[in-house]
């Protein structure tokens, strides 16, 4: 009687045991769907703990078929020249080193008027005849530079003396263009420094140099003048249009650089997707000085890895589904 009521209680502890056992084992789930041959869905796979937040964000995997209808274009990191660049808005003028103001020698009555306004003329070109007050003999008012007359303040029959200035002549074949810079910017500039002027047309940019800086101020703008000589064999340089020029103000060579447009934003944190084989990791750099183009990664990020530099976006997209589906 004893023996068999032994051989219960042991019956009844191993089979209390099994079942604990059943009770804690958590059932086995595939983070994997299958799918149909070449219509694979990219992956995602977001990190489960904290130990690997140096290493990276998370990962997406891409078939071949989906990374080449992405659109994701892949570069190496690596050195880059990072250009500080300074934006400047100026009007076009006219050269008055090359410009010249036509009066007559003798007070007396504008008897011809033989150019325009607008007028092309050549040194020596007859501009005008006037009958002096004194002698009633006609003299001729001759251009002293080849140029186009910009400004004519003369009419025929008007009685003019000699401190009237009836024409002004430029020889538009160099402009001006001038800047108003506020302060803080002007500090960065010097004569010599290279600009580069667009017209705002379409057109390819000019290649000028900061040619002058003034030593005075604007009260009313509290801005200060600096000027760019530029040739103009063609023409297309008109005085009173509104330009824009752009310059580097310094340059710094960044050991480790990448596109500007590869850098996302995943946890706070700025990210840049390298990719390992058929998937890319989502990396958390720290990032440094950046132009248009290029931004310095100071770590995070070796010379050498490959990375997407345009439409990381997707991958971004992608990682965001992935962290959903876990949730």
């Amino acid at each position: 009687m004893i023996r068999q009521i032994a051989i219960s209680i042991a019956i009844l502890l191993v089979a209390g045991a099994l079942a604990w056992r059943i009770a804690h084992i958590e059932p086995h789930a595939s983070t994997e769907k299958s799918e149909e041959a070449g219509e694979a869905k990219p992956h995602a796979e977001k990190k489960a703990t904290d130990e690997d937040d140096d290493a990276g964000l998370g990962r997406v995997k891409l078939t071949e078929k989906a990374f080449k209808t992405s659109g994701i274009v892949v570069e190496t990191a690596g050195p880059a020249k990072i250009c500080k660049r300074l934006q400047l808005y100026g009007k076009i003028a006219a050269n008055e080193e090359r410009m010249a103001k036509v009066l007559p020698r003798f007070p007396g009555v504008m008897k011809e008027v033989r150019k325009r306004l607008g007028d092309k003329v050549a040194k020596g070109d007859v501009l005008a005849v006037v009958e002096g007050n004194e002698s009633l003999k006609t003299y001729e008012i001759k251009a002293e530079i080849a140029g186009t007359i910009i400004k004519k303040d003369v009419s025929l029959g008007e009685l003019v003396t000699d401190q009237s200035i009836l024409f002004l002549i430029a020889d538009l074949q160099s402009v001006w263009v001038d800047f108003n810079v506020y302060r803080d910017e002007f500090r960065l500039l010097r004569e010599g420094l290279p600009i580069s002027i667009s017209l705002g047309d379409g057109s390819e940019t000019l290649a000028a140099t900061i040619s002058y800086l003034s030593p005075f101020g604007a009260e009313n703008t509290q801005t200060m003048l600096a000027r760019a000589e530029i040739e103009n064999a063609k023409g297309e340089l008109r005085p009173g249009l509104f330009v824009t020029g752009e310059l580097v103000t310094a340059e710094t060579e960044a050991p480790v650089a990448v596109r500007v447009s590869a850098i996302q934003t995943l946890e706070n944190k700025a990210a840049v997707f390298v990719q390992e084989d058929d998937a890319f990791e989502a990396r958390a750099v720290e990032l440094g000085e950046h132009d248009a183009e290029f931004i310095e990664v100071i770590s995070g990020l070796l010379p050498g890895d490959k990375y997407a530099a345009d439409n990381s976006f997707v991958l971004k997209a992608e990682l965001g589904k992935g962290a959903e589906d876990n949730d």
